[in-house]
């Protein structure tokens, strides 16, 4: 910075339309932007680059200012100054002005018609102009780059949307639409974390900045507005100047990101960077991460430049456009400034392998140099001066090259420069997908697919994923219908979508459960028979359009419809019409293919051809794969047991239980189908206490091809021990892509035991007598081969005449325990000698229960 006056000029750029890059592509050019100044400035303006008949609208958010209309008239350059004082008394330029914390201090610009918007900010020697980025470009997530040392450092973030947070290295700051929020530090630091609820437009600025960091002489201010993180890349070739020495600096995204850089390999993690690095010719940087990349200009003093420091932004190789326009102009005459700048370049970065191919104006290159990077970058940079003519500057230049090309502009002056990105795309890099390897951002619209052709779709992230997300971590919409099969699949094939347009949607959750949504349209064209080939499943119908593409029928065509060789579906199982009648001054006729349900599952595809032939136009062919039914209702497997309780006895029917396993009425399958069984949770023991008429049974059951269901049978086994009711529990396992019924996966058998009749009590010994004959009685199992596998309490009640206690000894609890294993027990009658004549006594004992 020396003390002198001066005014900038300046290049700006337009993305000229080109039919190979599609509406829903953001770049540089739009219809709706956010600007905020910093403070710095004395002297504010804006330039708009137009390609046809426009309104532009300013509105100053903080209502200070009405609203002011700028009318363009076609295509070229036109500028707005912002004035302290303006007709009407009042000042533009405090309606801009930022300094830190939050304000209102912002304009929102609105065309009716697709612009670049480009903003000039100067005071005394310190000059910077920046692209200004419609809201097509804005993210979510922002990393600051600062400046070296020297002055001071400010990052602006301006709202476009109500109820926003935005969280600055995480603390919160609500802001509105059209708010700022602006941040100023002294000294140099890694990049503050700018993040948000909403989409936000996001500035830096540094005041004096020293390129390199020893310069005392040459300071300027930086003004750029930067991409979100969101944009950032991986590959990028940062070009140099005709001065032939800047400075680079890298800053990274994402922890343990790996950079190569001119033959040294950095590490750095998170939102850091490494110091400036001097590069003296076009420098390839790679990374394992996305990164982001500014170069900067150096001062005047150091090695005797012509200039004074800037900085730019350096898009990657990805954010390549096909066609891009850029105007260097005069500025609008201020009051005591003179402009010092006297030297305009736009620099070109194509393909090595196709930059003879590139274009300016519609004619081959001239006037500038080839220089080409480094052979592994695969690119090169041409550097192009303009001219004046005619004592004016040349209203545009248009740059072209089929394979893509990158812009910037820089000019220089005896004490000042600039440079900025002036054209690029911003595609999403963090997060996309791709269909048949193209970016979905340059389908939209733009590149027609053929019909018939399948499209596969790839989900790209640098970031760790939600796998647990209750709804879906991956999700896909087609036409806003979600894709259940495709759920959390990053790749994934659409043999055949109709012609027409089609909304192409991808909802991607991160890590932190936040949700990414993109989308595109679909523009698919085809002539002849379509879809083709085509699958459906049985129970479903096609669409199928006839198709003359841009011809058109002077008359009534009917076309004749019929199955042709090689089909190999039964013409039981499908049905459509036999003609068609395509009406005059048309192009296109439908019909329907529907194929029917046969009911019978796991068939091969059977393949249904075509035909369309009529007097006037060559055959037409169409190919349908009818697919095996794959709905869900038609694979429940249920299983049910009858009867559910059965006797151990043979002669007590029943003695067996039914178990049917079987899918839905009327359904079958070509194949066998195979149902695991399991036994968990029996108490019965397989071979001990019941039998299977099927041995396979013991572990699984198969359905036979072509049959509904199939049954087997379980048998109680008699045996001689006392064990209880028993149980036998069969549950089902489906096979893959099957599923037991939720109210039929399990039937529970009960194994009626043995009776307490089987129980009996009996006399020993004889009758007692007084005074010292005691009796005794048995009691246990009729059977005398019955035991039992656990002790027996058996209850037993005395009657008669004989009284306890006086004519025998008491037996209370009246309770006999056939112990485990044993067939009975035997209980011992005491007698006692009451020495009274009484004549005989009855004992009766009675069982009543046994526990």
């Amino acid at each position: 910075m020396r003390t002198i006056t001066k005014f900038i000029l300046i290049l700006v750029a337009f993305l000229s339309s080109n039919a190979a890059f599609g509406q829903g592509q953001s770049t540089t050019i739009g219809t709706d932007f956010w600007l905020g100044y910093n403070d710095i400035g004395t002297y504010y303006e804006l330039k708009f680059v137009s390609t046809s008949a426009c309104t532009v609208t300013l509105t100053f958010t903080d209502g200070s200012v009405p609203q002011r209309t700028i009318n363009i008239t076609g295509a070229g350059v036109t500028g707005y100054v912002f004035n302290h004082t303006t007709a009407d008394g009042l000042d533009e330029m405090a309606a801009v002005r930022n300094n830190f914390g939050t304000s209102n201090k912002s304009v929102r610009i609105t065309s009716t018609a697709p612009i670049g918007v480009y903003a000039i900010n100067q005071k005394s020697a310190l000059t910077d102009a920046t692209a200004v980025l419609p809201v097509t470009n804005y993210g979510t997530k922002y990393i600051a780059f600062d400046g070296p040392q020297g002055g001071s450092h400010k990052y602006i973030v301006i709202s476009p949307e109500d109820g926003n947070k935005v969280y600055i290295n995480g603390a919160a700051v609500s802001l509105n639409k059209g708010q700022v929020f602006g941040r100023l530090y002294s000294a140099e630091r890694d990049g503050d974390v700018v993040t948000s609820e909403k989409p936000v437009a996001f500035f830096v600025v540094s005041h004096q900045l020293r390129i390199p960091t020893n310069e005392t002489n040459y300071t300027d201010q930086a003004f750029e507005q930067l991409s979100p993180v969101s944009s950032w890349g991986k590959e990028f070739l940062v070009p140099v100047t005709k001065r032939k020495s800047e400075f680079v600096r890298v800053i990274a995204s994402m922890d343990k990101t790996t950079v190569s850089f001119a033959g040294t390999t950095y590490t750095l993690n998170a939102n850091k960077h490494f110091g400036l690095v001097e590069i003296n010719a076009p420098t390839y940087i790679t990374a394992d991460k996305p990164i982001g990349v500014c170069t900067f200009m150096c001062g005047s003093a150091y090695k005797g430049f012509y200039g004074d420091p800037s900085i730019s932004w350096v898009p990657s190789i990805d954010q390549h456009m096909k066609s891009a326009t850029i105007a260097p102009f005069a500025p609008l005459a201020v009051p005591s400034t003179s402009s010092q700048l006297d030297a305009h370049w736009g620099q070109i970065i194509v393909k090595t392998a196709y930059k003879d191919e590139t274009k300016v104006n519609g004619v081959a290159l001239s006037g500038g140099t080839w220089v080409d990077g480094p052979a592994e970058s695969g690119l090169s940079v041409y550097d192009m001066p303009f001219l004046k003519e005619n004592n004016g500057w040349r209203q545009s230049y248009t740059f072209t090259n089929d394979h893509g090309l990158v812009l910037l502009g820089y000019g220089t002056g005896s004490a000042e420069s600039y440079q900025y990105v002036a054209a690029s795309s911003a595609r999403k890099l963090n997060a996309y997908f791709t269909i048949n390897d193209l970016h979905y951002e340059d389908t939209d619209l733009s590149v027609p697919f053929e019909c018939g052709t399948p499209l596969d779709f790839k989900a790209i992230t640098e970031y760790d994923m939600n796998t647990t997300a209750t709804d879906g971590y991956v999700r896909w919409f087609i036409d806003g219908v979600e894709q259940a099969a495709e759920k959390n699949k990053t790749t994934w094939t659409l043999p055949y979508i109709s012609p027409g347009q089609h909304e192409v949607e991808l909802w991607i959750v991160d890590s932190y459960n936040q949700t990414e949504k993109m989308k595109t349209t679909l523009k698919v064209e085809c002539t002849g028979i379509s879809p083709t080939p085509v699958a459906i499943f049985e129970g479903q119908s096609v669409v199928m359009t006839i198709d003359l593409g841009s011809r058109i029928t002077p008359v009534d065509v009917v076309f004749n419809l019929a199955a042709a060789a090689p089909s190999t579906a039964d013409p039981a199982f499908y049905t459509f019409p036999s003609s068609v009648i395509m009406l005059k001054n048309t192009s296109s006729i439908t019909f329907t293919v529907s194929a029917t349900d046969n009911n019978i599952l796991n068939e091969l595809d059977r393949l249904l051809k075509i035909k369309a032939s009529s007097s006037d136009y060559p055959d037409m062919f169409a190919e349908i794969t009818i697919k095996d039914q794959l709905i869900a209702s038609q694979r429940i497997i249920s299983l049910k047991a009858d009867p559910l309780s059965i006797n151990e006895l043979p002669g007590e029917a029943p003695n067996t239980s039914t178990v049917t396993l079987s899918l839905p009425s009327g359904v079958k399958s070509a194949d066998p189908i195979r149902v695991n069984l399991s036994y968990t949770g029996s108490t019965a023991t397989y071979n001990d206490d019941y039998s299977l008429n099927k041995t396979e049974a013991t572990s699984y059951i198969d359905i036979p091809a072509m049959q509904n269901n199939v049954t087997y049978t379980i048998t109680a086994k008699k045996d001689d021990l006392l064990e209880g009711d028993e149980k036998v529990v069969v549950t089902g396992i489906a096979p893959t892509d099957y599923a037991m019924s939720t109210s039929a996966n399990t039937a529970t058998i009960t194994i009626k035991d043995k009776t307490l009749a089987d129980i009996i009590v009996k006399k020993l010994n004889g009758d007692a007598s007084e005074p010292s004959t005691n009796g005794k009685f048995w009691i246990g199992f009729k059977d005398a081969n019955v035991r039992s596998l656990q002790n027996v309490v058996v209850n037993y009640i005395l009657t008669g005449t004989a009284k306890e206690g006086t004519n025998y000894e008491s037996l209370s609890p009246y309770k006999a325990t056939i112990n485990a294993g044993q067939n009975g027990v035997e209980v011992d009658v005491k007698v006692k000698d009451n020495h009274i004549v009484e004549g005989n006594r009855l004992l009766n004992i009675e069982i009543v229960s046994i526990d």
